[in-house]
């Protein structure tokens, strides 16, 4: 009996996670909303989860990678529910390059906007602070040589790491 009790907490417990976590936007409220994104490459998709008002993972893409610019401006995209934009200016983000191994990093933190929702996230609003961190390794030129340029080069290995959190709100429906 005892078993068949502990079993079904459990099972409960993880099917009230499952519900959680693919919970749509909560119309007309506010609250706390944390992001983490990944990514593998400079620019193009990259993954997203959030939590909080709405729970939800998906895509985001890089349009202003904080590498190559002052900003950061991700589009996101939550495949059933629709998507927006998640934008800041990039202040207080710095870098770093070791020539001798052929490494660089950034890190940092900087302010960021929710803007430009739509389906459900139509109205979004919202601001907090990103964390960022990653770097990149390449293999040496021709020479031995470990050479950056501001422009995106083949042959570099990229990983990036987001982490933001702040209030966001939803209009009543």
């Amino acid at each position: 009996m005892r078993k068949a009790v502990a079993f079904t907490v459990v099972l409960s417990t993880l099917l009230g996670a499952f519900v959680a976590l693919s919970a749509p936007a909560t119309a007309g409220s506010s609250q706390q909303e944390r992001f983490v994104l990944n990514f593998n490459a400079v620019t193009g998709p990259g993954t997203i989860s959030a939590a909080g008002i709405f729970n939800d993972s998906g895509t985001a893409i890089a349009i202003h990678p904080i590498e190559w610019s002052n900003t950061v401006k991700y589009d996101v995209v939550f495949p059933e529910f629709g998507g927006f934009t998640l934008s800041g200016n990039g202040d207080g983000v710095g870098s770093g390059w070791k020539k001798s191994n052929c490494k660089g990093y950034f890190f940092g933190q900087t302010p960021y906007q929710l803007s430009n929702g739509y389906g459900r996230y139509s109205g979004i609003s919202g601001n907090g602070t990103i964390h960022i961190s990653g770097g990149w390794k390449m293999s040496p030129n021709a020479d031995g040589v470990c050479k950056i340029s501001r422009t995106p080069q083949s042959g570099i290995v990229w990983k990036v790491h987001l982490r933001a959190q702040g209030p966001a709100s939803l209009p009543a429906s």
